[in-house]
């Protein structure tokens, strides 16, 4: 990038204050690329710090969105947990009325179980599957960085969503 520095009248100020028209000018081209240089740098400082901003932007906006899922997950895990307990202890109060446990309704009560956990799970599966998405589709590196890190710092089990 050129600047705006005049050299034609910087050495026509150096000339007059006595210095020889050749060293005038190369004093003067001299000066000119340092400014230049000088603009680079600052050019090179301000897209640093856009660039800056602009990720810790995203990542704010991610971490946001994470958070948002991890509640809405949570939640419903929540009420899968509490529809499992009352189906457990609908089950368990109707086994203690007949005064015995079958093998059927074991099995019964057992497949229950299994199917409620299935669902969670796939839910749950839906929802990483979703924020993969989003770090696949990142249109930059450091949104993709952004994303990793982010995830990296949710743990990997479900403890992070009960309250025990």
């Amino acid at each position: 990038m050129m600047s705006n520095f005049d050299t034609t009248d910087y050495v026509r100020k150096l000339e007059l204050a006595g210095l020889p028209q050749q060293q005038a000018e190369v004093h003067a081209q001299a000066l000119a690329k340092m400014m230049d240089k000088a603009n680079q740098e600052a050019q090179l400082l301000t897209l640093q710090y856009n660039l800056q901003t602009s990720s810790h932007e995203s990542e704010a906006r991610l971490m946001s969105h994470v958070t948002n899922a991890r509640k809405v997950l949570s939640a419903e895990i929540a009420l899968q947990n509490a529809k499992i307990d009352a189906l457990k202890s609908f089950l368990d109060v109707r086994m203690d009325q007949r005064g015995l446990i079958s093998r059927d309704l074991s099995y019964l009560y057992m497949g229950v179980l299994i199917g409620v956990t299935l669902a969670m799970l796939t839910k749950i599966i839906f929802f990483w599957h979703a924020v993969r998405s989003i770090l696949m589709q990142s249109s930059s590196t450091a949104q993709a960085m952004s994303l990793h890190i982010l995830l990296n710092r949710i743990p990997r089990t479900g403890d992070c969503c009960h309250d025990n």
